[in-house]
């Protein structure tokens, strides 16, 4: 990738791409420095969901990290909880709710949550 030096949508695209990275690896410390950073907003631009990520791997602790610097979680982000199961999966649902996802909240893409 090819980045400006004024180019604030290519820092966009590095923040993010490094957060998104972070996540995968599960690294919690590098997850807090990037999102202190802005990396959470960065993503938000880019219609990226790093809390989806996240959750679709089970990772809690990166989970509860996003929640605490502002992402918003979702009826659908359960529905991947769930499917995560296990205790992470349990710890990930009770986050999210606890953070104000609706379990009872349905769209037509997206059916009520059902554990």
């Amino acid at each position: 990738m090819v980045v400006l030096e004024d180019d604030n949508k290519g820092d966009n695209y590095i923040k993010c791409d490094a957060l998104m990275h972070a996540i995968h690896e599960a690294d919690v410390e590098v997850c807090g420095k990037l999102l202190d950073r802005g990396a959470l907003q960065a993503c938000r631009l880019l219609g990226q969901d790093a809390l989806g990520t996240a959750v679709q791997h089970g990772f809690a602790s990166i989970v509860k990290v996003l929640l605490d610097y502002g992402a918003q979680p979702e009826s659908r982000h359960l529905c991947s909880a769930s499917a995560a199961g296990g205790p992470q999966g349990q710890q990930i649902i009770a986050l999210l709710i606890g953070c104000g996802a609706d379990p009872y909240a349905k769209s037509a893409n997206n059916p009520p949550f059902t554990a």
